[in-house]
């Protein structure tokens, strides 16, 4: 390595000389090199395939890397156009606006009409399919007994007993697959429900006139963002026992 001369050299020059010389980076610009990575474009939901899409396999690589260091903002990816909050309050403000022309107006019916009823059936739909398969392996199971036992289904063959066999390694899967997408949507859909929400009470709180904000407390719009607009997102997770429930029970 060439040895730098400071002497009859301004600060420039040696500056200029010490950026041209040869002396090998350091081992932190190394490591900065290596974790300075470009910014995923996109979600990892976005580029996932439908079989990632379902199994949620696709978080693998950022679980991975949790394990092993600090995840960034920049690992996470960027958020869905439909999850952003500027978004999510335009389209519930558009739909709140014209349902303050009924008599009785609800918001949770204009929360409903935001994320849309048909989105809210197919996460419905999937709850449902899963409850349904979870009373298949009992029914596979009562017939084995009773197969073996000799006191029922005696003439079973080799390969419905095979066949029933698998159905209880893969009808348990397929179950999970549908009660885990139920809960991925209606996870997103309740918390696109309070983002929305929560963007609207801070829009009106910033409306309020002086004589208004005197019989409100900040408390109180602290608990409206909360509390109140938490309750919206834990209605949209747990809507679905409302319907399924009695017929599980």
């Amino acid at each position: 390595m060439p040895r730098l001369v400071a002497n009859n050299l301004s600060k420039d020059e040696f500056e200029m000389a010490v950026a041209s010389s040869t002396i090998p980076p350091s081992k932190e610009t190394k490591e900065t090199k290596e974790t300075r990575k470009p910014k995923m474009e996109g979600s990892w939901e976005d580029r996932a395939t439908w079989y990632n899409w379902i199994i949620l396999s696709y978080l693998t690589p950022l679980l991975r890397k949790g394990a092993n260091r600090t995840i960034t903002m920049d690992d996470i990816g960027s958020v869905r156009d439909t999850e952003k909050a500027g978004i999510c309050f335009q389209q519930f403000n558009s739909i709140w606006e014209s349902e303050k022309r009924n008599q009785k107006p609800s918001v949770m019916r204009a929360q409903m009409k935001m994320i849309g009823r048909r989105k809210i059936a197919i996460a419905l739909l999937c709850y449902f399919c899963s409850a349904l398969l979870q009373f298949f392996p009992v029914l596979i199971l009562n017939i084995l007994v009773q197969h073996f036992s000799k006191t029922g289904f005696k003439t079973l063959s080799t390969i419905t007993l095979i066949l029933m066999v698998i159905g209880l390694l893969v009808i348990p899967i397929i179950g999970s697959s549908f009660q885990t997408r139920h809960d991925v949507l209606m996870a997103r859909y309740g918390l696109r429900a309070r983002t929305a929400v929560s963007v609207a009470i801070y829009q009106h709180s910033l409306k309020l006139t002086s004589a208004a904000r005197q019989g409100v407390t900040t408390g109180e719009i602290v608990n409206l963002f909360s509390n109140d607009a938490l309750k919206i997102e834990l209605f949209m997770k747990f809507m679905s026992y409302l319907f399924i429930a009695p017929l599980q029970v």
